[in-house]
C-alpha cells in the first residue's frame, strides 16, 4: 500500500495542512490585532501626556514658554529613554522640549486627532491657543515614544502566540487523527464481513453499517446473490447435460456391443474407446462442478483418519487391495479443510491406483504439515514421467489408463479448495502422492 493510496493519510495530510495554513493566518492576525491593541493603548497614554503638558505650559515674564508641572513620567527625564515630547511657538518661535530628547529632535509632523508612526516615532502632535493675561499665543504640543517599544511588546506576543499555536495545532493534527480512525471504523468491519463472505459465501453481509457504506454493503450482497445463482445455475446445467448424454453414450456402447458381435473388431474398439473418453470427461467435469459449490458453502473440514479407514475397508475387499498390506499413519481427528465428499471423491482414485501398482505395501499418513501423504512399493513414475505430469496438469497416465482419471479427477476436486497434488518418488520405491495446498 503506497502512501499516496492511503486515504488515511490523504486526509491526515490535508488536514495537517489546513491546521498549519489556519495557524499561520492565526499568527499574523493575532499578531497585527495585538500591534494594533498595543498602539491604541500608546495612543491613549500620549494623549494622557499631552493633556498634563497642555495644563503645566505657561508663558513666562520673559514671554518665553515654560512648564510647570510636575505630574509627567520621569522617564520624560531620562536621555534617549523613549518617551519625548517638544513644545513649539508658531507665533515668536522657538520652543521648549524634554530632557530625554538630549541632543536630537522629533521630526516635523501635522496636527492629527491620533497618534500616528513617523519614522521610528509613534507621535501625537496638537496645536491650541495658548492664553494668557495680556495675549494669546498659538503653540503646537508633540508627545512621543520608540517604536520600539510597540515592536518589543509585539514580538513577546508573538513569541508566547506561536508557542500556544504549535500546542494548539498539535492537539488538533491528534484529534484529525483520531476523527479519521473513527470514521474508518466502518471500513474495517467492511472488510471483516467481505472476509467473511469469503469463507462462508452463504451468508449475506447485514445493514448494522454507516448510512454512508450501506449502498456499498447492498450491492456487495446483489453481487454475492448473482454469484451464487449463477453457480447453481451452472450445477444444474452440468447436471442437465450428463443426463442428456447419457442416452447417446449408451446408444454408443450398444453400437460398439454390434459391431463386436458382427466380427467389427477395430471398428467397436475405437467405438468402446470413445464412450469411455466421453465418460470420464463427463465425470471429472462433474466432479469439479460438485467441488466448486461445496467451496461456496462456506467452511469445511473432512476428518482424514476417518475418511481413510473407510475407503481402505472397501478397498481390501477387492482382488488387488485385499493382498497388500495397508499402513494408517494418521492422528485421530486430524481434519482437513475440504468437504468429505469431496475429498472422497480425490482420495478414493489415488487409494485405487496405489492399490493397483503396488506390490505388498500401501502407506497412508500426514506430516506436520497437515499434508496426506500416499506412497506404494509399485513400480513408481521416473522423475521425467512425474514432471511431466504436473505440467500437463495430471491429465494422463504413465502407468495405466486408472493412474491417469484418478490424478486427473482428484486434481479437479482439490482446486477449488486451493489445493493440489504433488506427485513424488517414494521411500518404498513407488509413487509417492501428497495433497497439500498451493502456495500463494
Amino acid at each position: 500500500m503506497t502512501l499516496s493510496r492511503s486515504l488515511r493519510i490523504r486526509q491526515l495530510g490535508l488536514g495537517a495542512l489546513a491546521i498549519i495554513l489556519a495557524m499561520g493566518i492565526s499568527f499574523f492576525g493575532f499578531t497585527f490585532l495585538f500591534e494594533r491593541h498595543i498602539e491604541r493603548r500608546f495612543s491613549e497614554e500620549l494623549n494622557l501626556h499631552f493633556n498634563a503638558i497642555a495644563a503645566g505650559l505657561i508663558v513666562g515674564h520673559d514671554n518665553q514658554l515654560h512648564l510647570s508641572t510636575s505630574s509627567l513620567s520621569p522617564q520624560f527625564d531620562v536621555p534617549l529613554s523613549g518617551y519625548y515630547w517638544r513644545v513649539s511657538d508658531l507665533e515668536h518661535g522657538g520652543d521648549i522640549r524634554s530632557r530625554s530628547l538630549w541632543d536630537g529632535d522629533l521630526p516635523q509632523t501635522r496636527d492629527s486627532q491620533h497618534a500616528k508612526r513617523l519614522n521610528h516615532y509613534f507621535i501625537l502632535s496638537r496645536s491650541l491657543m495658548l492664553s494668557s493675561t495680556d495675549m494669546a499665543r498659538r503653540v503646537r504640543i508633540e508627545v512621543a515614544i520608540d517604536t520600539a517599544f510597540i515592536h518589543k511588546a509585539r514580538d513577546e506576543f508573538a513569541s508566547d502566540l506561536a508557542f500556544y499555536l504549535l500546542l494548539l495545532g498539535t492537539v488538533l493534527i491528534l484529534l484529525i487523527w483520531l476523527q479519521i480512525e473513527l470514521g474508518l471504523l466502518p471500513l474495517r468491519g467492511l472488510r471483516s464481513a467481505v472476509e467473511k463472505l469469503m469463507n462462508t459465501p452463504s451468508q449475506r453481509m447485514d445493514n448494522n453499517f454507516a448510512n454512508e457504506v450501506l449502498p456499498l454493503t447492498q450491492t456487495i450482497n446483489h453481487l454475492m446473490d448473482s454469484r451464487a445463482q449463477s453457480i447453481e445455475e451452472a450445477k444444474n446445467r452440468a447436471a442437465d447435460l450428463a443426463h442428456g448424454l447419457k442416452s447417446p453414450l449408451a446408444a454408443l456402447r450398444n453400437l460398439s456391443q454390434k459391431l463386436y458381435d458382427e466380427g467389427h473388431d477395430v471398428a467397436s474398439q475405437h467405438l468402446r474407446e470413445l464412450s469411455i473418453g466421453l465418460q470420464r470427461q463427463i465425470d471429472r467435469e462433474l466432479t469439479r462442478s460438485r467441488a466448486e459449490v461445496s467451496v461456496q458453502k462456506g467452511p469445511v473440514s473432512c476428518d482424514i483418519d476417518t475418511l481413510t479407514c473407510q475407503l481402505v475397508r472397501v478397498l481390501s475387499n477387492t482382488a488387488y487391495g485385499e493382498v497388500l498390506k495397508w499402513q494408517i499413519n494418521i492422528t485421530p481427528q486430524t481434519y482437513l479443510p475440504l468437504d468429505m465428499s469431496d475429498m472422497a471423491e480425490a482420495l478414493g482414485p489415488i487409494l485405487e491406483n496405489a492399490a493397483r501398482h503396488a506390490t505388498k505395501t500401501v502407506i497412508i499418513s500426514t506430516d506436520d504439515h497437515c499434508h496426506l501423504i500416499i506412497d506404494d512399493d509399485g513400480a513408481g513414475m521416473t522423475a521425467q514421467q512425474r514432471k511431466n505430469a504436473v505440467e500437463r496438469g495430471i491429465r494422463f497416465d504413465e502407468r495405466s489408463s486408472s493412474t491417469g482419471l484418478g490424478l486427473s479427477i482428484a486434481s479437479s476436486v482439490l482446486k477449488p479448495y486451493g489445493w493440489h497434488l504433488i506427485l513424488d518418488e517414494s521411500p518404498l520405491g513407488g509413487l509417492r502422492v501428497i495433497f497439500q495446498p498451493i502456495k500463494p
